[in-house]
């Protein structure tokens, strides 16, 4: 394509164009979680969490006799009764309410060390994005290992708790760090949600403190919803025994779903008002362990507040999950943390339970210091003393009802220069820092598989999602030859889009053929170029499924968007596919260029018409 020097940064639309434009993108309804018991799930048996329960409930009886032995041999059978009744006194709060909220974990000196070395992490390694700063942990195994603080987020006691809870040797499989500024919006990654999918059973361990602080959270606070964990998200079956559902099946953002999870709370705790919890603590940093896939909740935005540093980290069965964050241990890492970070061929509910009680005397350290108050140490946060108001309920709804959306940040920044003539670097920083900047957070709204097939794209997505600007821009560069002035005949059916974006398959599918030969993976991925590949291919393939029922014109947009940029993700893995993807990649970077740029005239549309609804 020739090269063109100047553009500019307008298309114009008549009311006929915005209505036939949205018809042309818009193809689906927009899905709302439908949160039941047990009982009335279309699919129970695909819900690992309501299977296997003579099997979990004998690998907890065997978990609490072997930590009772341990304690027994060490403490005599007094002291043990004594840990095995507290011990049991912690699960029981995880079982009832869903979370549980210990502080001080670790000595403040430990802390202080973590805040250092978290701190320089997230300025090296750490994208700087509109929502949050985010660094995959997975690539810096070092500091999860660190021996002076692991026990702040992988404490004996936190995967004892987690381990019976879930009724299997559990094992790691997402590590992160989230830096979170004051901000309110309501985007993907803070909505009121239920996280993963609903057929697996993940738990999650958050620690949070004060931006660069040994201290506690204070701003953008975890929120949760106490015994909404008891329900479960209903799937979709299709005529022909599919059963799927998606990520909007797991958002809670309108009155509707909000005032259903709250019913659902009250009938489950037998409770006249609803109950909602919100984790701040002034003095000490706090290691949440919750149930991250059947909890209602959420990271809570504010202007208010300082700024929170956080660590999260996911724990499946290894059963349901033989994977795990690492494919082979460190060197000197304890038998401990290899059982739950390292990948394992066949998982082993004897030797997990070995590995663990090994820790029987870090555990009985910190349930004593728990339940001797004259003891100095691990707290236990009370949940009553976290509860919000039924006045501060009220304020906490409307506060998530009213969140702007990604939109409305976009249209406010003064988002295009309509009728600016710009030169090619000129648009090509327009397009990154006022139209990709905000898009990439934007609305997705992927298929989840029974089978969880969907773990499979984490990693190509958050390296999408989580790009620098400058790394953006560099990018977008290599593009500039494929950029045209903005038109609306540019903008693509989603079943064009789907067209060109299965050569990317073709490649990632060639790729396999060849054993990953020509694979080019970034200095410092902890990833085989096999699951490289097949992460991008899921991805992909779940984009194309997903355009297919977008339900909103930023739906459509942000969509798009991912699909180029895994468009470009593939020529970067895969050098020799240059060539053949970069015709459709020009074509689908030109239809989310036009696309982006009409979108505040279709928006202004969309509102015209809720409002008159």
């Amino acid at each position: 394509m020739k090269m063109i020097d100047r553009l500019r940064s307008t298309v114009l639309l008549s009311p006929n164009d915005i209505i036939t434009l949205h018809k042309h993108c818009v193809l689906g309804e927009k899905v709302y979680p439908e949160l039941v018991e047990e009982h009335n799930l279309r699919a129970v048996h695909v819900y690992k969490r309501f299977s296997g329960r003579e099997n979990k409930d004998s690998f907890r009886k065997f978990l609490l006799a072997r930590l009772r032995a341990s304690w027994t041999t060490s403490y005599g059978s007094e002291q043990s009764d004594k840990f095995t009744k507290w011990f049991c006194q912690l699960v029981e709060t995880v079982n009832e309410e869903g979370a549980i909220v210990f502080a001080n974990l670790i000595a403040n000196t430990s802390f202080a060390e973590l805040v250092k070395q978290y701190d320089q992490l997230m300025s090296e390694c750490g994208s700087t994005g509109l929502i949050h700063s985010y660094l995959n942990l997975r690539n810096h195994p070092e500091f999860l290992e660190n021996h002076l603080f692991k026990s702040a987020f992988l404490h004996p006691l936190v995967i004892g708790v987690i381990a019976y809870q879930i009724g299997a040797p559990i094992r790691i499989v997402d590590a992160r760090a989230k830096d979170a500024e004051p901000i309110v919006v309501c985007a993907q990654d803070n909505m009121l949600h239920i996280d993963n999918t609903p057929f697996n059973d993940e738990y999650k361990v958050l620690l949070t403190w004060e931006k660069h602080q040994v201290s506690g959270p204070k701003g953008q606070n975890f929120v949760y919803l106490p015994g909404t964990h008891k329900g479960a998200r209903n799937c979709y079956v299709t005529e022909d025994g599919t059963i799927w559902s998606t990520e909007n099946a797991s958002i809670f953002v309108t009155n509707n779903s909000i005032e259903q999870a709250l019913e659902f709370q009250k009938k489950i705790k037998n409770n006249l008002l609803p109950s909602v919890v919100e984790v701040s603590n002034d003095n000490e940093p706090t290691t949440i362990v919750f149930a991250a896939g059947s909890l209602i909740h959420h990271r809570f935005r504010t202007i208010e507040g300082h700024s929170r540093s956080s660590l999260i980290i996911a724990f499946h069965s290894a059963f349901d999950n033989p994977g795990g964050l690492l494919e082979e241990p460190l060197p000197n890492m304890s038998d401990f943390l290899q059982q739950i970070l390292v990948r394992q061929e066949q998982s082993n509910g004897d030797l997990f339970i070995s590995v663990l009680t090994a820790q029987s005397h870090s555990i009985a350290d910190a349930i004593e210091q728990i339940f001797e108050p004259a003891l100095d140490g691990v707290k236990l946060i009370e949940q009553q003393t976290k509860q919000l108001s039924n006045k501060q309920v009220q304020a906490w709804k409307e506060a998530v009802l009213n969140s702007p959306e990604i939109e409305e940040l976009k249209f406010s920044s003064e988002f295009i220069l309509f009728g600016e003539e710009l030169n090619i670097d000129e648009f090509v920083r327009l397009v990154v820092e006022n139209m990709m900047f905000y898009d990439k957070h934007g609305p997705l709204d992927l298929i989840l598989y029974a089978n969880a097939k969907e773990e499979i794209r984490k990693w190509s997505r958050n390296r999408i999602r989580e790009m620098r600007l400058p790394d953006l821009e560099q990018r977008l560069f290599k593009w500039t030859g494929e950029i045209a002035q903005p038109q609306i005949s540019h903008i693509l059916s989603p079943p064009d889009l789907v067209r060109c974006s299965k050569t990317i398959l073709r490649w990632c599918s060639e790729a396999a053929k060849q054993n990953y030969s020509s694979v080019n993976l970034n200095f410092g991925d902890r990833i085989t170029c096999s699951e490289a590949v097949a992460s991008l291919s899921q991805l992909v393939s779940d984009l194309c499924e997903s355009i297919m029922r977008c339900y909103s014109f930023q739906n459509y947009v942000s969509t798009s968007l991912f699909l180029f940029w895994a468009c470009d993700e593939c020529i970067k893995l895969i050098p020799s596919s240059d060539l053949d993807l970069r015709d459709n990649g020009g074509t689908i970077l030109r239809s989310y260029i036009a696309s982006s740029i009409v979108h505040q005239q279709i928006y202004k549309w969309e509102c015209s018409k809720k409002s008159k609804a």
